[in-house]
């Protein structure tokens, strides 16, 4: 089997313990969409394997849709509507920041898809559970704000997170210097 051609399938669990190579198949040879439920967290992987993950949620395949689109490259910044309040995208763009004043954000009612389109990021990462609020969840914001110990996680062009409601994560975080960047956030209704 050539590596190269592998799945490159990166999944963290309730454990925080990397699963990596968890589909054995060559990405041709595996056509079945992955369908993880128990103790999936945060998902780290490249647009190009984002039909593996369809069936996770029954709008994960308006929300890759979107991310697919060829024009999303020309997208202005501002809100998109893809399928009313249970789907829509926010076309971001930013310069990178350091982690002074940083504080990790969650949400209840709508799951992260955070897709690079332009330039990289650190994400902090850490589940809720081991992070102490700072602000008390807004239900209107869809938002609450924990502090705790910052774990890192690089974000490449191209590629994306899944962040569920128990992934705490602070977008945003420079790498070694401040950059610019160009991100979509779709927001998918649990």
């Amino acid at each position: 089997m050539n590596l190269k051609n592998c799945l490159n399938l990166k999944i963290l669990i309730n454990n925080n313990q990397w699963i990596l190579g968890l589909v054995t198949k060559t990405v041709s040879e595996y056509n079945e969409p992955i369908k993880l439920r128990r103790n999936l967290k945060m998902i780290l992987d490249n647009i190009q394997n984002c039909k593996k993950y369809e069936g996770l949620n029954k709008n994960f395949q308006k929300a890759f849709d979107f991310l697919k689109r060829e024009d999303l490259d020309s997208l202005a910044l501002g809100n998109y509507e893809i399928n009313g309040e249970e789907v829509f995208a926010m076309v971001q763009e930013y310069e990178t920041k350091d982690l002074e004043n940083a504080k990790y954000e969650a949400h209840k009612k709508y799951i992260d898809i955070q897709y690079m389109l332009k330039g990289a990021e650190n994400m902090g990462y850490s589940s809720i559970d081991k992070l102490k609020i700072s602000t008390p969840y807004n239900e209107e914001k869809d938002c609450m704000f924990l502090e705790g110990e910052t774990k890192l996680i690089k974000l490449n062009t191209k590629d994306f997170f899944v962040l569920f409601p128990e992934d705490a994560h602070m977008p945003g975080m420079l790498i070694n210097e401040k950059n610019k960047v160009k991100k979509v956030v779709v927001k998918v209704r649990l």
